[in-house]
């Protein structure tokens, strides 16, 4: 892949690189043993991945509160069929527009956040908030979803801290900044995001 990142001139790009990596190697993965149907699963969210990515590459902008939505409903959707709760809170505060490749890696971020809390998280309900306040230098999203932890172990701190990492880098790429907070008996995660001039 070496020579193909030296194709891409700026971080977005590399990002929509390693975005269609990352969806390739999932679905060739997961192919190996389609039989199984975690790796079916697996692969269908590949696909669907690479599908949003190729999407935001030729994407026009949107309104805030229509990528809100499709958020919420596929959220909406993991959760009910993993079993759980969801608790959506949203405060969006008059018309902002949102790139199709900022929406893309929100919702990337987003989801990376929700399989954090389906494999980790105890039988609380996942809560997830969206918000905007203006700032002088355009509106700021937030986002923050939180779980509780169930007694099973999180990953070695190595692998952790490398997929916030990853998650960090990912929200950098749009000019934003995550942090974290872990309790002994939860889990949340911030992202803020600043939509110049309205988008």
């Amino acid at each position: 892949p070496g020579h193909l990142l030296e194709l891409c001139g700026d971080r977005a790009s590399t990002w929509r690189y390693w975005d269609l990596h990352e969806a390739t190697a999932a679905q060739r993965a997961a192919a190996a043993g389609w039989g199984d149907e975690e790796a079916a699963a697996r692969t269908r969210a590949a696909l669907e991945d690479m599908r949003r990515l190729l999407q935001s590459m030729d994407g026009q902008d949107a309104a805030l509160e229509d990528a809100a939505a499709q958020w919420r409903q596929e959220t909406a959707q993991r959760v009910e069929q993993a079993g759980r709760r969801l608790l959506w809170q949203s405060a969006l505060q008059g018309e902002c527009v949102i790139t199709a490749l900022t929406a893309h890696h929100i919702g990337k971020i987003l989801r990376e956040a929700i399989t954090n809390a389906l494999r980790h998280g105890n039988e609380q309900p996942i809560g997830v908030q969206l918000r905007t306040t203006s700032r002088p230098q355009g509106v700021q999203l937030t986002l923050q979803v939180s779980n509780g932890l169930s007694r099973t172990p999180l990953p070695p701190e190595s692998r952790h801290h490398r997929g916030l990492h990853n998650l960090q880098q990912r929200a950098e790429s749009i000019q934003g900044a995550i942090n974290w907070v872990k309790q002994a008996d939860s889990f949340e995660l911030h992202l803020q995001v600043v939509l110049p001039g309205g988008g």
